[in-house]
């Protein structure tokens, strides 16, 4: 009899420790690039549901791309503070904006699909720190893929960029076509470029790069960069903040320089796209 409860006891163990393998695998799948481990992925839903309860809203979170929600998910200290979402048509080279800030009404209305969606998303790390998440994805790949320019810049008197806090991601997902079968697939996610520098800085700002090169047969295309600012005034306030995406239509080289807060200026070829925004975020008294 004993040896029978024993045997009970070792056989329910072994099911707990099954099941609890399988729930681990369900969600937290590590995501191997060229052999490496690159990033361990978690369910999108999971991630959504948390964020959600720490004030991030719907329509910003179904407006980034699953790294950059991930990102954010990651720092259990972060709450939602402000966004700006913006869908731009490369064809008509219109914008549509929604500017959100927390602990106010969602505009009315669904974003639509269109070739770029873009948003910025601000959230606070207790009083004395900013984290600026910002999203990138293609919805409609574009036929020039090189080097986008993208800025943000900041009220230089108000706040500034936390030594070694900025780190930019690029990824894509690309066509597999079995060379027996000729049946087409996606393939995972891929990392394209990830790096800790940026192209160019100052007191009111940083500027940096999406490499979208990516493979020959591209189905996604989507990146997410993020910087800490500290704040440097012991007041209480609102302040503006600023961004620029530019994509180039030529091979040329294209880069973008900030000046000030939401003073910037384009150098390099004439042909490229361009899209800006501002919005507004909150900082407390220390």
């Amino acid at each position: 009899r004993w040896k029978g409860s024993c045997w009970m006891k070792l056989r329910l163990g072994l099911c707990v420790a099954m099941a609890s393998a399988v729930l681990a695998m369900c969600f937290g799948m590590a995501s191997y690039t060229n052999g490496s481990l690159a990033s361990v992925s978690l369910s999108e839903d999971l991630i959504d549901a948390a964020l959600e309860t720490r004030g991030y809203p719907r329509l910003v979170l179904d407006s980034m791309n699953p790294k950059a929600k991930e990102a954010i998910y990651r720092n259990a200290d972060l709450a939602f503070n402000a966004a700006c979402i913006i869908v731009y048509d490369k064809e008509t080279g219109r914008s549509q904006e929604h500017s959100i800030q927390a602990g106010q009404p969602m505009p009315y209305g669904q974003i639509p699909t269109s070739d770029l969606g873009l948003a910025w998303v601000i959230s606070t790390d207790g009083e004395d720190y900013l984290n600026v998440q910002f999203s990138y994805e293609w919805h409609s790949i574009p036929a020039f893929r090189f080097q986008d320019p993208i800025a943000l810049s900041w009220d230089g008197d108000k706040f500034a960029m936390v030594d070694d806090t900025f780190e930019k991601t690029d990824y894509y997902r690309e066509y597999i076509v079995d060379s027996v079968t000729g049946e087409t697939s996606l393939s995972g996610v891929k990392i394209k470029s990830h790096e800790n520098g940026y192209a160019n800085g100052s007191d009111n700002g940083v500027a940096w790069y999406a490499d979208l090169k990516g493979g020959l047969n591209v189905a996604e295309l989507y990146g997410e960069a993020s910087v800490t600012l500290e704040k440097l005034t012991s007041a209480s306030g609102t302040s503006r903040m600023y961004g620029h995406y530019v994509h180039p239509t030529v091979s040329t080289g294209i880069r973008i320089n900030v000046h000030g807060s939401g003073e910037f200026s384009v150098c390099g070829a004439e042909g490229y796209d361009e899209c800006g925004t501002q919005t507004s975020c909150s900082y407390e008294s220390a």
